[in-house]
Order: C-alpha cells, then structure tokens, then sequence
C-alpha cells in the first residue's frame, strides 16, 4: 500500500514538471530535441516551482512571469512565451481556483449539516 502511494506521489510530481515541458514541445517547430534538452527543460521547470513557492505575491502573480521569461528565452521567443505563459497557468493554476470555487459551496453545506461537538 505505501509503495503504491509512493508512485502516485512520484507520478503527480513529475506531471506537475512536465506539464510545462509539454507545452513548449508543443509550440517549438521542429524539435531537435535530445534527453540534454528535456532534462535541461525539467530542471528549468522545476526551478520556476520553487520560484513560484518562494515568491511573495499571491499566486506568485508577475514574479512567475519574469521568471519564465529568462528561463526559458533561449527556447521561446517573447511573444510565443506570452502564450506559454497563460496556457501553463490556466492548466496549473488557474482550473484549481476554478474548481474550488464550484466545489466550496457544497462542501460548505456538507460542514453546516454535521453536528458540533
């Protein structure tokens, strides 16, 4: 069971880091690619998280996108990284405040249904 888990940890963590490696594969024509520039790109993507966790502002809004813009530049022109940008944040950010929102007034009426103690 602990293994199991330990997979599913491991699964979700590499999603989070490849999800943004995905989209700039997607926008990168053609790809000359080797494992140095996914790798390069998952370390790259995995310094702006903890970036993002660091930063001050609420939702790391502004510092995240200084950030990517030096990051990655030398595989995204500025105004394709603009693009990135936003489909990055919409797909990891953005949908959990989205589906938070719907979820919050029912879990809310779940909480007041259930007695005190």
């Amino acid at each position: 069971r602990k293994i199991s888990l330990l997979c599913y940890t491991w699964i979700a963590w590499v999603a989070r880091f490849a999800t943004l490696v995905a989209i700039i594969a997607c926008f990168i024509d053609p790809l000359p690619w080797g494992l140095h520039d996914v790798v390069l790109l998952t370390g790259r993507s995995e310094s702006l998280w903890l970036t993002t966790a660091l930063s001050p502002t609420p939702g790391s809004t502004g510092v995240v996108d200084l950030a990517f813009t030096g990051f990655f530049s030398d595989y995204l022109n500025p105004s394709v990284a603009i693009l990135v940008i936003v489909i990055w944040r919409l797909l990891t950010y953005y949908i959990y405040l989205i589906f938070g929102a719907v979820a919050l007034p029912f879990w809310s009426r779940s909480i007041r249904k259930e007695p005190h103690l």
